[in-house]
């Protein structure tokens, strides 16, 4: 019966898990504003506390959703270094046009969930893989942005493919919407009932 209860409760969890998978970097701006945009691209809700995201040229910083802050499913959240921006970062992002970086999206449990890299395969994860990479150079930071038109990716392995040069969109709607996790389904209503209904068993036991 134990062993039931972990089963489901393993299933729901990795469900869970899963919902974060929806999260993509959108959009790369190297002009004097420095910014990236998330979006949320799922079906759920997702709390960015803990997220963290690592900018990387010759050295690192990394940026860390200290609080709370929920992206819901289509929302677009800025993420530079002036105030104007969604949240700024407190910082000066090392990512400049005509200089190799990368920059890399992990979630609160340290899982990479997104990764681009520009002009050299720099800084790749460990177990990660940039496929067909690196992206050029966009030339003029001041008129041109990394922007995503799609989201093959799987796993740790991303594509540039996914990726076009293009004028700035900032918080405009992205071309990449592509839900990567069903909407809850009869699966998650199953293992939460079953996750219920042992811990009732298990209670009068």
């Amino acid at each position: 019966m134990k062993s039931l209860f972990f089963s489901a409760l393993v299933i729901l969890a990795t469900f869970i898990q899963t919902a974060n998978a929806g999260l993509i970097i959108n959009e790369v701006n190297l002009g004097d504003e420095d910014y990236i945009e998330l979006v949320n691209t799922g079906g759920a809700a997702i709390d960015l506390q803990d997220y963290s995201i690592n900018f990387y040229e010759n050295d690192s910083d990394v940026f860390i959703f200290n609080s709370a802050l929920l992206l819901a499913p289509g929302d677009i959240l800025v993420v530079g270094e002036e105030a104007s921006h969604d949240v700024n970062v407190l910082f000066n992002i090392p990512i400049n046009d005509g200089t190799a970086f990368s920059i890399a999206l992990y979630n609160a449990s340290g899982v990479l969930i997104d990764f681009i890299t520009a002009i050299q395969n720099i800084n790749v994860p460990v177990g990660a893989t940039f496929v067909g990479g690196p992206l050029a150079d966009v030339v003029d930071d001041d008129q041109f942005v990394y922007q995503r038109v799609k989201d093959t990716h799987s796993g740790s392995t991303f594509y540039a493919s996914d990726w076009t040069i293009a004028a700035p969109s900032e918080g405009e709607p992205p071309i990449a919407i592509t839900t990567q996790v069903p909407e809850p389904s009869s699966l998650a209503i199953f293992a939460l009932g079953v996750v219920g209904l042992l811990s009732r068993k298990l209670k009068a036991a």
